[in-house]
């Protein structure tokens, strides 16, 4: 019997596949520039607005979002999303920098990123400077009434290191002087005791303990009203003014 040959063929075919979005020549943004401060002075027991503007070089697939850090050994100290404005290229915010972010040299890192195929970052250098800052709740403190040899107080001041260095503070006051300017009680009257303990008389300047960033104390102060014929003090209002000064340490 004859025998016939049958030749079988089989045929693949391999498709390529492209992902959905990303066209042929598709690119990630590109930065232009980073306008933003080189130095940086905090604001005084609050927080500091760093206005940041970013010039897009190029869009590329699409821009998805402008990121901005404040960077220090490893760590973020202060993060913004910016938004486009209305020229698509032209992305602004406000770093928001509290009163105790430490003196020094900072990174800003800005980054630009389509969310799908890469991204583009721009790194400068920031300073930001030393701030030395004390402040006190009260602005005005009164002792109360008595009479002849006796001691008024305490009134009391809270005070609080303001700044992102810590401070070296001093006490001094001037005399207490009579609403009719014809007498006064003298500063080595005035005592200054924290937490009940004696620090001194305002005789002469009193030195506080220092304050760390962040920190602060409050003072209570006595004022003694002397009594005897040749240290008359005759009633009335007496005003004065007690001072602190601060300077900033290493």
């Amino acid at each position: 019997m004859p025998f016939a040959t049958l030749t079988v063929v089989a045929l693949f075919f391999v498709a390529a596949f492209a992902p959905m979005g990303l066209g042929q020549g598709a690119s990630a943004p590109r930065l232009g520039s980073v306008d933003a401060p080189a130095e940086v002075t905090l604001l005084s027991g609050g927080a500091r607005k760093v206005p940041i503007t970013v010039h897009v070089a190029d869009r590329g697939a699409g821009l998805a979002s402008i990121e901005v850090e404040l960077i220090k050994h490893g760590r973020t100290y202060a993060a913004v999303d910016l938004e486009p404005g209305n020229d698509p290229l032209v992305w602004t915010g406000n770093l928001s920098l509290k009163h105790t972010t430490p003196a020094g040299l900072y990174r800003l890192e800005t980054v630009a990123s389509d969310g799908v195929r890469g991204m583009h970052a721009l790194s400068q250098d920031v300073e930001i400077l030393p701030l030395a800052a004390l402040g006190t709740l009260e602005t005005s403190v009164s002792f109360g009434e008595t009479g002849p040899n006796g001691w008024l107080g305490p009134a009391k001041v809270t005070y609080r290191n303001l700044g992102n260095v810590p401070l070296a503070v001093a006490l001094t006051a001037s005399p207490f002087i009579h609403e009719d300017g014809d007498a006064e009680i003298m500063p080595e009257h005035l005592e200054v005791r924290v937490g009940g303990d004696p620090l001194g008389r305002a005789g002469e300047p009193i030195t506080l303990a220092p304050l760390s960033v962040g920190s602060g104390g409050v003072l209570e102060l006595w004022l003694y009203v002397p009594s005897g014929s040749s240290q008359y003090v005759p009633p009335g209002e007496y005003t004065g003014t007690v001072d602190l000064s601060s300077e900033g340490v290493s």
